[in-house]
């Protein structure tokens, strides 16, 4: 029961990195590979999951009306890099997976 339980909440963790992914974004990933989950904030027990996804299919974004002005930006790697140590990044989320994906897939290259 406990290991059902388990593939299900997964599946479920699955669906929605997959959904949040192509609705705001409007990409789809033929891979991911999980990076850990990570305190927001110390005293928080709000976690955020990275992946890093792989084998990207561009399309449409499926934005609510709330998140209308989310814009996609695609950053040349060594410009990502730079935008972290500047602190340009508006989720802490981003420099920690920059990171995290160059240390599981060796360096990242443009």
């Amino acid at each position: 029961m406990y290991s059902s339980l388990v593939r299900t909440v997964l599946m479920l963790r699955s669906w929605c990195f997959r959904r949040e992914l192509r609705e705001e974004a409007g990409v789809t990933a033929e891979t991911w590979r999980p990076l850990g989950a990570y305190a927001i904030t110390l005293n928080s027990i709000a976690r955020v999951h990275l992946f890093l996804a792989e084998g990207l299919t561009l399309g449409p974004q499926q934005l609510m009306p709330s998140e209308a002005d989310f814009k996609v930006m695609w950053w040349p790697m060594d410009d990502a890099i730079q935008a972290a140590a500047q602190g340009r990044f508006l989720l802490q989320g981003g420099p920690l997976a920059l990171l995290l994906a160059q240390q599981v897939n060796g360096p990242l290259l443009t």
